[in-house]
């Protein structure tokens, strides 16, 4: 059984692709809202999407907020990762997130504040766990 050693969200979009097409000159993007899909995509697939906007100016070219679903990411580990391995690993992503957020600005996303067993597809590792219930998190 595979376990989730954390969860970040991301919208649903390639940022590298429109933020390349949103600097193109003469080019004003208009993000389709499509929140409007969330309740089918749960009842579909499960717990893994919520609402959740981009705010106007994100992308060069976008002058409006849209309204869209985003997905939850599952960092996932095998039920054989020891904890102490597990624990180790969550502590140095949340540790080093501003290392990883001058890699990838997704990483400005993981957030304790985003840790809840209560939509997880996956039950959480138990050395995840651990480093979660030290920092205050509690998971369902």
């Amino acid at each position: 059984m595979p376990y989730a050693a954390y969860r970040w969200k991301t919208d649903m979009i390639t940022a590298t692709a429109v933020t390349d097409l949103g600097a193109s000159p003469g080019i004003k993007l208009k993000l389709v809202d499509h929140a409007d899909a969330l309740d089918a995509m749960v009842k579909k697939y499960g717990p893994l999407y919520v609402k959740d906007t981009i705010p106007a100016k994100t992308y060069p070219g976008q002058e409006t907020t849209a309204q869209i679903v985003t997905v939850w990411n599952v960092l996932v580990a095998d039920q054989k990762l020891s904890d102490q391995l597990a624990y180790d690993i969550v502590k140095t992503l949340f540790d080093r997130k501003e290392d990883l957020i001058r890699v990838h600005a997704e990483a400005k996303n993981f957030d304790l504040k985003n840790q809840s067993s209560g939509a997880a597809v996956i039950p959480y590792h138990p050395g995840a766990k651990k480093y979660f219930a030290e920092k205050g998190v509690t998971l369902n």
